[in-house]
């Protein structure tokens, strides 16, 4: 006599098989999501600052791709609100051009980019950018590394030239010895030579008027004797 299968056992056989089916198709899923070149943005990277007209770039591919799309956000927006950057494309893209992002109608926020790669079973992977800066108005501030520090009040005023020397001129040198030694050699020389040139024409003017002087009796007696011989 056989004996009929309980009927409690089928179902629960049908639901083992069941979850034996979605546990491999969620395995092959996450596979799926998990792998490179699926849903990537290369560029802008987080945390670069951004203005006008950017290309935003990376990879929209899948075995089972059927469209993408590309959505930015507030980066401090609790509600996750999204904003479409364009129409959603139906051609896959590997590392290439996704969109060109017009940045010109953004406030000067940071911002959230996001690209969603839907598949034709109904779902989609995804890739996010944080931190994206939009700065169309507004100066942007270098990284801390590239800042140039300034020095405090006090230390420029202390490492100041005073106010009488010139800005890059270079200090006054003190003269060397030898120098020193030259030019009083010259002064000496010049004084030497100033002495001798006096004392000469002090002599000879002694021996001009000593000569001079001897002259006269000598002019005086030839005047008496032509006077003694033209007598008669």
């Amino acid at each position: 006599m056989r004996t009929q299968p309980a009927p409690v056992l089928v179902p629960l056989l049908l639901a083992s098989v069941a979850a034996v089916l979605a546990f491999l198709r969620a395995d092959s899923g996450l596979a799926s999501a998990q792998a490179p070149g699926f849903a990537e943005i290369a560029s802008p990277a987080p945390g670069q600052s951004l203005s006008g007209m950017v290309t935003i770039a990376g990879s929209a591919n899948h075995p089972a791709f059927v469209s993408y799309d590309l959505s930015l956000g507030y980066a401090n927006d609790e509600t996750q609100t999204w904003f479409p950057i364009a129409e959603s494309v139906t051609t896959p893209v590997i590392d290439g051009p996704l969109a060109l992002w017009d940045t010109r109608g953004l406030s000067d926020e940071t911002y959230v980019l996001r690209l969603q790669v839907l598949l034709d079973d109904g779902s989609r992977l995804e890739a996010m950018v944080p931190d994206v800066q939009v700065h169309n108005y507004t100066p942007t501030r270098p990284p801390a590394a590239d800042r140039v520090s300034t020095p405090p009040p006090m230390i420029a005023l202390l490492n100041a030239p005073p106010p009488t020397a010139q800005l890059g001129a270079p200090p006054a040198a003190s003269p060397p010895a030898e120098q020193i030694v030259l030019k009083y050699l010259r002064l000496g020389m010049a004084a030497g030579v100033a002495s001798l040139v006096a004392v000469g024409i002090v002599v000879l003017g002694r021996r001009a008027w000593r000569w001079g002087k001897a002259a006269v009796p000598r002019r005086r007696a030839r005047r008496g004797r032509r006077r003694r011989s033209t007598r008669p």
